[in-house]
């Protein structure tokens, strides 16, 4: 197991109680309940790459140049991605995730019962899972291929700031005059049939939303470096790249040469 950095500056392994758990290099998090709130910071020019597969954190901040796969565990407090950092969640529960200032994130399954919040040039890619609320502000980007909304999406695009929202889905229909919140209502069905709908409030001045390709998405041939099988090779999947490098499953274990 490796080892994180603690404030203080010195080596702690899980079960011990910190308040919270600052890390600087790759780092997998696969039991124990006392690490508090984790802070994550990139080593130039590496990337630092923090793997959650079980266990409980307290929160999570990742800023700039940081990848977290998250594919099990607990997180009682939100996500929190600032200044290109990225994440890969694909399983487990988080309370709430936040995208800031040029990060990205992909939620592909688990669930996330609060509330999904994207802004400043920040990019959500949802494929599965579940999630309460959707709220996009101030340039964001949203392309959602799958996955269902508990309760609502909210677009509020301010001071010329366009908010990207893309649908790639069968038969998406927006109806201003049907659902409980204030705007409408929005419903299609995804790829692979299942249905989805969800109550959408739409919220700008001066008219500054894009509302796109409410048309059928297909993908007959994925291309060959998509690893997260979206249909697009992207920065997410050039971090997943990056998760995986110098992996070695050679037998035995001395054959793999690392340099």
């Amino acid at each position: 197991m490796k080892t994180v950095t603690a404030i203080l500056f010195f080596t702690v392994l899980p079960h011990l109680t910190f308040a919270d758990t600052y890390i600087f290099e790759d780092t997998t998090i696969s039991e124990g309940s006392d690490w508090g709130r984790v802070y994550v910071y990139n080593t130039f020019p590496a990337i630092t790459h923090v793997t959650i597969t079980g266990g409980q954190i307290d929160g999570y901040n990742g800023y700039s140049d940081t990848h977290l796969s998250f594919i099990g565990g607990i997180s009682t407090k939100p996500v929190d991605l600032r200044g290109n950092a990225t994440a890969e969640i694909t399983s487990g529960e988080i309370t709430g995730l936040s995208c800031h200032a040029n990060s990205s994130a992909l939620f592909s399954g688990g669930t996330i019962p609060g509330q999904i919040f994207v802004e400043d040039q920040s990019t959500i890619t949802i494929t599965g899972g579940a999630y309460g609320k959707l709220n996009l502000k101030h340039s964001a980007v949203a392309h959602i291929r799958g996955g269902q909304c508990l309760e609502q999406i909210t677009v509020n695009s301010t001071n010329y700031r366009d908010v990207e929202f893309w649908i790639y889905g069968l038969d998406f229909a927006y109806d201003p005059d049907v659902g409980n919140y204030n705007g409408g209502q929005l419903t299609g069905t995804w790829a692979n049939g299942t249905s989805f709908s969800s109550d959408l409030g739409l919220y700008w001045t001066f008219g500054c939303i894009t509302l796109a390709n409410p048309m059928a998405f297909n993908c007959p041939i994925p291309p060959e470096m998509d690893f997260n099988k979206d249909c697009v090779v992207d920065s997410l999947d050039f971090a997943l790249f990056l998760d995986a490098w110098l992996d070695c499953n050679l037998e035995p274990i001395e054959a793999c040469t690392r340099k």
